[in-house]
């Protein structure tokens, strides 16, 4: 069963980089209380990468240049 957004409200969020691989930690914030988040990465993180959030269960990201913030739809 996926994890709903309402169960993430108030809880951390990670981005985590690829050097080969290893990972290594890039940003993090916590999600606010609607649900929004914002990580923020540098030109020398582009490449694979994953968010982690309190379901321990990555979601793959490319990095481009984009900004990673939440778009959820409820």
């Amino acid at each position: 069963m996926p994890i709903s957004i309402n169960q993430l409200i108030n809880q951390p969020i990670k981005l985590e980089g690829f050097n080969g691989l290893k990972t290594y930690p890039i940003s993090n914030t916590i999600i606010d209380e609607k649900g929004n988040f914002s990580l923020k990465y540098t030109k020398s993180d582009y490449g694979a990468g994953y968010l982690m959030s309190a379901d321990d269960k990555p979601l793959f990201v490319i990095l481009s240049g984009e900004e990673i913030e939440s778009l959820l739809i409820r």
